[in-house]
């Protein structure tokens, strides 16, 4: 069978991961495939990508801190991305309890225009809309004594990295290089923190958490907020932003 046709066979195939792996095997064989692209989709955890890679798959990082760093090397678009989703999934925490004050979600969008047109003109917006986020925490008043919802403590800590969380992920959208980088790490910090404070059981434990969350202004500095199910969250929510276009033909 020529080389056209065996390919065409491949891709009218029903597509198991097997024969997914063979026609991206074949795909790279034939330079039709970027090495880089699948390497990313491999590393996502994409089984047919990293079995077509074989060894020139990239290892899996164990922990959700190797993970991020690993980002690095598929550039901005990659880790400016994976901070934007990991911010979308706080977000909408953000609007149940703050929908009118859109700010976080304008982030979001300023970060996703930057992504479409990666223009000087849309990082300067970038820039702008994390601004208005980082002005949103000293405009939250405490509450009077029996007033509804959450304590103060809760409200605050989630509040910090709700907005932390979205205005990173635009500022890295904004910046280059090692500091773009550097706030892409941040808001996926904040959101893996906000995710675990989701987590957190009622009662005096859980106050205490909360209490201790609302006096830390620093993100990565709560072990307890460091947790396996919001990592697997997350690294799930980044890899629906980023394979489609690793795998994009």
């Amino acid at each position: 069978m020529s080389g056209d046709r065996h390919l065409r066979a491949l891709q009218r195939a029903p597509q198991d991961p097997e024969g997914e792996a063979r026609l991206l095997s074949e795909r790279l064989r034939r330079g039709e495939a970027d090495p880089e692209r699948l390497a990313l989709a491999a590393y996502l955890g994409h089984g047919p990508a990293r079995e077509a890679l074989g060894a020139q798959a990239p290892a899996f990082a164990s922990s959700f801190n190797a993970f991020l760093t690993g980002l690095r090397r598929w550039g901005a678009g990659a880790w400016v991305r994976a901070a934007l989703a990991g911010a979308r999934e706080v977000v909408a925490l953000w609007d149940t309890r703050h929908a009118s004050d859109p700010r976080p979600r304008e982030a979001l969008t300023a970060t996703e225009e930057w992504l479409r047109h990666r223009t000087s003109e849309r990082a300067k917006q970038a820039h702008a809309a994390a601004d208005a986020c980082y002005l949103i925490l000293g405009e939250l008043e405490e509450p009077t004594a029996g007033a509804p919802g959450p304590p103060w403590p809760e409200r605050w800590a989630t509040a910090f990295r709700e907005t932390r969380a979205a205005g990173l992920a635009a500022l890295s959208a904004a910046h280059v290089g090692d500091m773009s980088f550097r706030y892409a790490k941040l808001s996926l910090t904040a959101s893996r923190e906000r995710l675990a404070l989701a987590e957190v059981p009622g009662g005096p434990g859980g106050a205490a958490l909360f209490s201790r969350a609302a006096q830390v202004d620093r993100l990565g500095h709560l072990p307890e907020l460091d947790t396996e199910s919001s990592a697997r969250l997350l690294r799930a929510r980044i890899a629906a932003e980023l394979l489609p276009r690793a795998l994009a033909e």
